[in-house]
């Protein structure tokens, strides 16, 4: 095992070279800004200090899976240590990806540990807060999955689950809802224990709701998912009746639009790389949704149509739509997508990004790069303003955003303070 006084030793005598030194510098601000304790970003330094040492005279950036490998074998390191060791390396090559420092993450070819589960590298403080002061709903929702999968639930409770998954199938619901309202009746049945979830009672649901604390939007949600469960199971005779039928439905004030400032999104479009850039301004310039841009193939550009069109063919809820494939928008993709087929974006192991890795990818950057507050949704936000301001139209926006409802649309237009001004001026007596 490594003495660590006796490394600290040699590494006093150790000259990094000075782009590392600046990534390192640079990497520790970012930690800083995100409100990252400054006892982790020293350890965090610390550790990128032992692998820069053992990388010289290579730089940092330069450092290989198999390097990375070496560097944790001769630690020799318990798995969940090595697992943690791992966690932050990622951290830190993640960080360099969405800069445009590297051009893949080498700790995704680095084989984690069997019998420890990965942790995040840096924690920050909102999360830490949410912990403390909510204790009673988990800080991660994965985790939390993956022991209910474990989970011994009584047969009435599971033979229910998987009869309305099934039917909620054969209605042509998408996957990813129907293992969301899956996830969200085992985590009632569980409450429920050692009832069946089939005896839940009014009075059950608004317990089970109040122990997760949710936001009132999120708390309709749960409400109205339960509900389709209920009035198939009560319709069916599965149940003797719907319970959901006495729980209160919260209410909650229609949200303001958020779109990014005009200056920010310029400044996102000169630094982001050729791949970052792609995915803004499909956002921007199209409203395309995170889960939409994963979806996208390079044959679903047709920049040699006339006119030139992008077809959105999985579109929330399985819709269909066409939009105009905008000239601006086009100079900012084309690079990336020049000479690509099949998925427009892929991981570094070729399967296609998942609609949480665009929204990762984009936030990360908007974020410690641009540093705005910014999300990737925010540019959704900003292209619906914007056609609305360009052709007063409601329904147009309505349709070029894919919403079903033109009230949906209202909350992601926000109104001009121009045309406001105009119109209370014109008031008088």
């Amino acid at each position: 095992m490594l003495d660590g006084r006796t490394h600290k030793q040699r590494r006093r005598g150790v000259e990094l070279d000075e782009a590392t030194v600046m990534t390192i510098t640079a990497y520790a601000e970012s930690l800083a800004r995100r409100e990252v304790k400054p006892a982790s970003i020293g350890v965090i330094v610390n550790r990128l200090r032992l692998l820069a040492d053992e990388l010289h005279p290579r730089p940092l950036l330069e450092a290989s899976h198999e390097d990375l490998t070496a560097f944790l074998n001769r630690r020799v390191l318990a798995p969940r240590s090595r697992a943690w060791y791992l966690s932050l390396l990622h951290g830190f090559y993640e960080w360099c990806v969405i800069g445009g420092l590297v051009g893949a993450d080498p700790t995704l070819w680095v084989r984690r540990p069997d019998n420890a589960a990965p942790r995040p590298a840096v924690r920050m403080k909102a999360r830490t807060a949410q912990m403390v002061t909510n204790p009673a709903r988990p800080a991660d929702g994965r985790a939390r999955a993956k022991r209910l999968q474990g989970l011994e639930l009584d047969e009435m409770s599971v033979a229910l689950i998987g009869e309305y998954l099934h039917v909620m199938e054969r209605r042509g619901c998408r996957p990813a809802s129907v293992a969301t309202i899956g996830r969200k009746l085992r985590l009632l049945a569980e409450h429920l224990r050692p009832r069946s979830l089939g005896e839940a009672e009014a009075e059950d649901i608004e317990r089970f709701l109040d122990r997760r604390r949710l936001t009132a939007r999120s708390r309709y949600a749960y409400v109205s998912h339960l509900h389709g469960f209920f009035k198939w199971a009560a319709a069916w005779g599965r149940v003797p009746g719907d319970p959901t039928l006495r729980v209160v439905r919260p209410r909650f004030p229609r949200s303001l639009p958020r779109p990014i400032e005009d200056e920010d999104l310029r400044e996102a479009f000169r630094a982001a790389t050729p791949q970052v850039a792609a995915i803004l301004a499909l956002a921007a310039f199209h409203g395309l949704r995170a889960g939409e841009i994963a979806g996208l193939q390079r044959e679903d550009i047709l920049d040699r149509h006339t006119p030139p069109v992008i077809l959105v063919l999985d579109g929330k809820g399985g819709h269909q739509r066409v939009l105009p494939l905008h000239d601006e928008a086009w100079s900012l993709i084309e690079p990336w997508a020049l000479g690509r087929r099949g998925w427009l974006f892929t991981m570094p192991n070729g399967a296609p990004m998942r609609p949480h890795n665009v929204s990762h990818l984009a936030n990360a950057f908007l974020h410690e790069w641009v540093g705005t507050a910014s999300s990737i949704h925010s540019l959704r936000h900003w292209f619906g303003t914007k056609v609305y301001a360009a052709s007063r139209d409601l329904r147009l926006t309505q349709a070029l955003m894919g919403h079903a409802s033109p009230n949906t649309t209202v909350g992601y237009v926000a109104w001009s303070a121009e045309d406001g001004r105009a119109a209370v001026s014109k008031i008088g007596l």
